[in-house]
């Protein structure tokens, strides 16, 4: 009886395995969504440390960082860069910043840092405010880098992205980041 009782127990625990994320919208299938397929993002900024710019420097993925007056500094963006899929040159401080950033432009794969708070938009549609990274495959970011959110029409790196879901038949797809 033991036996039978102990069988039941893992064929249910196993079938819940497999349905892991299916069902009902929950943080869990969230970041199934967010981190199964790359995403395209066009434009979005992500922030760094003072320590992978200057590792970037020295790996040719931008020139050193020239200062401009007092409260500027960029690093001009180099093929290797480019290559990385970054789209412009580094910030490596402004007003307003208190990180380097960087643009990135092309597909990419996303890790859910934290989500933050999830919202229904409209049926079928939800906001999905979230600290996501991405991961570079370059011995300088050894971390994921994170994406910054939009404020009153600027980048913030204190404002965490907010990523519209749309529920597609029985799963969910990521349209877009909300700007």
């Amino acid at each position: 009886m033991a036996i039978r009782i102990l069988i039941f127990v893992m064929v249910v625990l196993s079938l819940g395995s497999l349905s892991c994320g299916l069902g009902e919208f929950n943080d869990g299938r969230c970041r199934m969504v967010l981190e199964a397929n790359p995403v395209r993002l066009d434009g979005e900024q992500v922030m760094m440390t003072r320590q992978q710019v200057d590792c970037g420097a020295n790996n040719d993925l931008w020139e050193t960082p020239q200062l401009f007056g007092e409260d500027r500094a960029t690093a001009r963006l180099s093929a290797g860069g480019r290559a990385l899929k970054f789209d412009d040159d580094v910030t490596v401080f402004e007003p307003g910043q208190s990180r380097p950033s960087v643009q990135v432009r092309g597909e990419f794969p996303l890790q859910v840092l934290e989500i933050v708070n999830t919202k229904d938009d409209e049926p079928g549609v939800k906001l999905v405010e979230v600290k996501l990274g991405i991961n570079f495959t370059h011995s300088c970011f050894t971390t994921p880098l994170r994406l910054m959110g939009v404020r009153k029409g600027k980048f913030s790196q204190d404002v965490n992205p907010v990523v519209r879901l749309r529920q597609d038949g029985s799963s969910w797809v990521v349209e877009r980041l909300m700007h």
